[in-house]
């Protein structure tokens, strides 16, 4: 699988036989489904011209017609059957059963496989055409068209403009650092922006891509205009409020639960003032009780 991933060429042969892969399988079980009605056919009415090969049963009979009738080298039913000519009593009967089924199996089927994968490999060549002129002539990151860019770079004073932003202004493999970055990193070790990007990704969702605007076009005639950032304001405030509706439940939640530790440690710490202002009133006593012995101690 590796090898054939490594070529290119041999990808294309691979995807051009994958990608109609259902198509193909649903044309091999009409296959079957057709050479099982010929093979009941032959089983009722023809099991002598086949000699050995559907006197049993007829799936015996339908596995040796898809194995005998492809193996010869001529698709259909004469390598299997005996031969007959014009004027037998089967004749009529014989050419008609040989040949529609060499029509429908060696004709229609056969050229509708190979339509198929030649239709693939066509919609795979339009894809890839596709794909190269959009990378020779748009941003790969934000799909920005190459001729405004390089408008916008010769007002600057650079000559390759279209290089020079997709290699400093919007590199894709940083784009891809940056992803592998949030994927590979915890969620409480991210920043805001960074767990609201997570968010999209997890979702689907590309709007965080600078989709048709760039800082190097900003401040031009090409760069974003003054609506397309009050959008991008408003995308945010929306983001964000149905953040706070969407936690409001566990905010009531923790405020409940620090209203009760508040009141709990209020209640602990009135306890304490009064068990120390009993203590402070206990030592004061004891105090006294000992300058009134000393005195009396002094008196006698």
């Amino acid at each position: 699988m590796d090898f054939w991933c490594q070529s290119a060429v041999l990808a294309t042969v691979f995807r051009a036989i994958a990608s109609p892969l259902k198509s193909l399988a649903m044309t091999f079980l009409g296959l079957l489904i057709i050479t099982f009605v010929y093979a009941a056919i032959g089983f009722r009415f023809f099991r002598e011209d086949f000699h050995n090969f559907c006197d049993e049963s007829i799936l015996i009979c339908t596995e040796n017609i898809l194995y005998q009738g492809t193996r010869g080298g001529i698709v259909g039913l004469s390598p299997m059957m005996s031969s007959t000519r014009p004027g037998q009593s089967d004749w009529t009967q014989r050419m008609i059963y040989d040949m529609s089924y060499f029509i429908i199996f060696g004709v229609i089927v056969l050229n509708t496989v190979v339509g198929l994968i030649v239709d693939s490999f066509g919609a795979l060549r339009l894809d890839m055409e596709a794909r190269e002129n959009d990378q020779q002539t748009q941003t790969f990151i934000s799909c920005i068209d190459r001729r405004d860019v390089e408008q916008v770079a010769q007002s600057h004073g650079i000559a390759d403009g279209f290089e020079f932003h997709e290699t400093y202004r919007q590199n894709k493999w940083d784009y891809m650092a940056f992803i592998f970055h949030l994927c590979e990193a915890q969620l409480e070790d991210l920043t805001g922006p960074e767990h609201y990007i997570r968010q999209l990704m997890d979702k689907g969702d590309a709007k965080w891509f600078p989709i048709g605007q760039s800082k190097f076009l900003e401040g031009t005639s090409m760069g974003m205009n003054q609506q397309d950032r009050f959008m991008r304001i408003q995308e945010q405030t929306n983001y964000l409020a149905s953040f706070v509706e969407a936690n409001q439940d566990s905010w009531k939640s923790i405020s409940r639960s620090m209203s009760q530790l508040s009141s709990a440690i209020r209640d602990k710490l009135d306890g304490m003032l009064t068990e120390l202002r009993d203590l402070q009133l206990e030592l004061k006593q004891q105090r006294m009780l000992k300058e009134l012995q000393a005195e009396q101690g002094t008196t006698l």
